[in-house]
């Protein structure tokens, strides 16, 4: 099995900041990407919201050859992580990659010492083509596979910036302790504030 390298990204004149880049703006639709000058200020050391951390992670294989970019926060103040963006280069796709990039992720939110991390999905129940819909569908049972679960009885819409409208998507967590699903959606609420709300019974799916 080829072994998987991860490097993080800290500064604009790292090499493998633009491949990074790259994967960024074709693996995700313009409606769900920030600015890339906004990831530009992050690397910068102006990007701080408050008690948040951000890391830009980059996976290569033994080769030096690109492989995957992801982009989390921790958020000390809260003590949750959110994962922003995971992608894995179309070419080594479905290779097992983005499981060991994602149980990467999870190792280092552990050992920092958070209860859960949150993260969003696209809804297959409004996409826009037959494509997308199974592409959601697989990523939503991706995450599951790999230990998330999906919340249920919340309205949720993703925020990128002014430069984009707001859209509805489904949010999951991935838990490292018993955390009850109110508690949970209380700590959702601290990060998400007006964008996150209960419209139904609190449930982890």
């Amino acid at each position: 099995m080829t072994s998987l390298i991860f490097i993080n990204i800290d500064s604009v004149y790292n090499d493998l900041l633009q491949p990074w880049l790259d994967l960024y703006e074709t693996a995700f639709p313009p409606e769900e990407r920030v600015l890339i000058s906004d990831i530009l200020e992050i690397l910068k050391g102006k990007g701080g919201r408050g008690k948040s951390s951000y890391k830009l992670l980059a996976a290569t294989d033994n080769q030096q050859n690109f492989v995957g970019m992801a982009l989390y926060e921790l958020n000390s103040k809260i003590g949750c992580a959110f994962l922003w963006y995971l992608a894995i280069t179309p070419k080594k796709r479905d290779r097992g990659f983005g499981y060991r990039f994602y149980q990467e992720i999870i190792s280092q939110v552990q050992k920092a010492g958070y209860q859960a991390m949150f993260f969003e999905v696209e809804m297959p129940e409004k996409a826009r083509s037959l494509e997308r819909k199974v592409q959601g569908e697989r990523r939503i049972q991706f995450y599951r596979r790999n230990g998330a679960r999906l919340f249920n009885g919340i309205f949720y819409t993703q925020s990128v910036g002014p430069q984009q409208p707001d859209t509805q998507m489904h949010l999951m967590i991935h838990l490292f302790n018993n955390l009850e699903p109110k508690k949970a959606l209380a700590l959702a609420k601290k990060q998400f504030h007006q964008h996150i709300r209960k419209v139904g019974p609190i449930n982890l799916e």
